[in-house]
C-alpha cells in the first residue's frame, strides 16, 4: 500500500493524539484524589508538549522517508478527501457545539460535583 505524505501525515496525527488523550484521560479520571486547578493546568501544557514533540519527531521521519513526496502538490483525489474532511469536520463541531449549549441549561448547578476544583 502506497500512501502519501498526506495520507501518512494524518495517519501519524491520529495515531498521536489518540495515544496520548487516552493516556491522559485514564490518568485524569482513574485519580480518586482531588484535582487543584493548577494541576490541570500543568496537565494540559504537559498534553500539548507532548503532542507538539511527537508529531514533529514523527513528521520528520515521515518527510526523510518519502522525501519525494513531501513537497508536492495535491492530486485531484487529495483534493477530495481534504474538502470532504473540512466539510465533515464542520458538521461535527457545529454539532458538538450545539449539544454543549444545550446542556449548560439543563445542568443541575445545585447538584454535587463528581469531582472538586480547587483554586
Amino acid at each position: 500500500m502506497d500512501l502519501s505524505f498526506q495520507e501518512k501525515s494524518v495517519r501519524v496525527s491520529l495515531i498521536a493524539i489518540v495515544v496520548v488523550l487516552g493516556f491522559r484521560f485514564s490518568e485524569v479520571f482513574g485519580t480518586p484524589e482531588v484535582i487543584t486547578t493548577g494541576d490541570l493546568v500543568v496537565r494540559l501544557i504537559g498534553v500539548i508538549i507532548m503532542l507538539v514533540v511527537i508529531e514533529i519527531t514523527l513528521h520528520i521521519l515521515i518527510a526523510v522517508t518519502a522525501i519525494q513526496d513531501a513537497g508536492g502538490a495535491l492530486d485531484e483525489r487529495d483534493q477530495l478527501v481534504a474538502t470532504r474532511a473540512s466539510r465533515n469536520a464542520y458538521c461535527i463541531l457545529c454539532i458538538g457545539v450545539l449539544i454543549i449549549i444545550g446542556t449548560i441549561p439543563a445542568a443541575d448547578l445545585n447538584s454535587e460535583p463528581h469531582w472538586e476544583v480547587t483554586p
